[in-house]
């Protein structure tokens, strides 16, 4: 899948893992799981950013059997306060991040014949919300404080094959939003190069 792929670019180019510092959200299970268990083992200190509270603990409970460096903060990546309280969290605790991994995301909401006009208004708010809005609030806030420290930063943002393609019915409002994704992170990518950052978008 492309974002391992992405993942294990980020861990050949790290030239030092020790003391590095990771924002992974959706990283309750999933995709967002695995990436913090490899981070973990890696032996970076992970953050871990979830909607789902008792998930959320297991993952913090569990990936604490491989590294003690582990931490679990509730997180709706909807809301921006949300998103600055786990800034605030992870810089108070480690001083810096070093990778954000704007992971989470949710999928289809109606039955697989649900066509774009018989989807509900709450479906389109719902997956935008998470989808487009989670990377929004997700860079907004990371990206001015990873510039502040002017050191190698990593970013990456979970699209989806379904990005790529044009989109099954009852799944166009989730492909939609997977589409934003990828013009976020390409015009991400160049604006950093532009200002010359030391940010690296996978």
């Amino acid at each position: 899948m492309l974002v391992f792929i992405n993942v294990y670019n980020i861990i050949k180019n790290m030239k030092e893992f020790k003391d590095k510092v990771a924002v992974i959200t959706g990283a309750a299970n999933g995709i967002g799981y695995g990436i913090a268990e490899k981070f973990t083992k890696e032996g970076i200190k992970v953050v871990l950013a979830d909607i789902e509270s008792k998930a959320l603990s297991e993952a913090e409970d569990k990936l604490k059997q491989i590294n003690s460096n582990v931490l679990g903060i509730l997180t709706d990546v909807a809301k921006i306060d949300d998103i600055k309280v786990l800034a605030k969290i992870c810089i108070d605790k480690y001083g810096k991040v070093d990778i954000l991994c704007n992971n989470a995301g949710v999928g289809f909401a109606g039955k697989s014949s649900t066509t774009i006009w018989e989807s509900s208004l709450n479906d389109w708010k719902w997956t935008f919300d998470v989808n487009i809005w989670g990377v929004i609030n997700g860079i907004n806030v990371f990206v001015p404080i990873m510039l502040k420290q002017g050191t190698e930063c990593f970013i990456i943002n979970t699209a989806s094959m379904a990005s790529l393609i044009t989109p099954a019915i009852g799944t166009s409002i989730y492909s939609i939003t997977k589409f934003a994704v990828i013009a976020i992170s390409e015009s991400l990518k160049h604006e950093l190069a532009f200002v010359d950052s030391k940010i690296t978008y996978h």
